[in-house]
């Protein structure tokens, strides 16, 4: 008998492996068509978006096993909101402190972040 606890789990994590598997194709594909400087801005921003998620997850999912609806949903709004400040983070230290293409990182991050939401949907 599975549990639902385990699905959740199951989700988080395929969630994660689609978000670092079109991390790496998006490195792939900047190597391609650009240079590894390309490739290595487009997988910053893969990075940054798989972490957060990654943080996300483990903070609702992981942990404690009481799912009583009100704690549940306000443990999985605190780890949104600590996700958004992450990835917020992580962004501007990258983008001050690295020697990053910026379209890359970008296009990358907002592609694997939809796609992070369009996964929950199949």
């Amino acid at each position: 008998m599975v549990k639902k606890t385990d699905n959740r789990v199951k989700t988080v994590l395929s969630v994660i492996a689609v978000q670092a598997a079109l991390t790496l194709l998006a490195g792939i594909i900047a190597l391609g068509f650009s240079s590894w400087h390309a490739a290595y801005s487009a997988v910053l921003g893969g990075v940054i978006c798989v972490a957060g998620t990654a943080y996300s997850g483990v903070r609702a999912f992981f942990g404690r096993r009481d799912f009583d609806s009100e704690r549940f949903l306000r443990r999985f709004y605190m780890a949104e909101t600590q996700k958004l400040i992450l990835m917020a983070l992580l962004l501007v230290l990258i983008i001050k402190y690295g020697a990053i293409m910026a379209l890359p990182l970008m296009l990358t991050f907002t592609m694997v972040s939809v796609m992070g939401w369009l996964i929950l949907l199949i």
